[in-house]
């Protein structure tokens, strides 16, 4: 079988992941997704916010073990579903840039880390899953010097999708979504993701 080499989000899981980005903010977010695979494409059905999670500002993780452990069986059991084709394929987090990070490289903001890996080998191996998507969205407030109206613009680089919003007259975020393959010995991959409303015009 194919690596999977797009990821392509419904207009409503989209907005899902920014907003729940912006809600958070200045607080990481985590979560699960869910998708069917159609050969080397994955389409995502659900995302699921953890809305039990521990966030702060540099790392988020499991607040309410219980609520995880009620998740995995409600998990196991959806798997074993044999009449349901959209299966959990992987998870979600944000890296919010601030005061603490924002002298890290760009391509450090952007991609997993040792313990977002651990993390992931942990949630494979309990899920049974020999391979793992993960969707990484980097958000940073911005303010600005000019007002301007409220506005959202989408951007597409060669596997991100880039997103810029303005709430305020002086004030907005810049958003960047990756995605990684990562295969059951750890190794990953970037891939490319969109909003698959909105690919026709990419």
């Amino acid at each position: 079988m194919a690596i999977i080499s797009l990821i392509k989000l419904g207009e409503s899981h989209y907005y899902s992941l920014i907003r729940a980005a912006i809600e958070s903010w200045p607080r990481e977010v985590m979560g699960e997704i869910y998708g069917k695979r159609h050969s080397d494409t994955l389409r995502i059905t659900n995302v699921y916010e953890f809305v039990t999670a521990k966030r702060l500002p540099t790392s988020v993780s499991y607040g309410n073990d219980e609520a995880i452990k009620r998740l995995r069986r409600l998990d196991e059991v959806i798997r074993r579903n044999k009449y349901l084709k959209s299966k959990l394929v992987g998870g979600f987090h944000t890296h919010v840039i601030g005061r603490s990070n924002r002298d890290l490289l760009r391509k450090e903001q952007n991609s997993l880390s040792k313990d977002d890996l651990n993390f992931i080998k942990d949630e494979m191996n309990i899920a049974g899953l020999n391979e793992w998507i993960e969707i990484l969205v980097r958000i940073e407030r911005k303010t600005y010097s000019t007002i301007k109206r409220p506005s959202k613009t989408l951007t597409y680089s060669s596997k991100k999708m880039k997103i810029k919003i303005r709430d305020f007259p002086h004030q907005g975020y810049d958003i960047t979504f990756s995605a990684f393959h990562i295969d059951k010995n750890l190794k990953v991959k970037e891939i490319k993701i969109r909003n698959g409303e909105m690919l026709k015009s990419a």
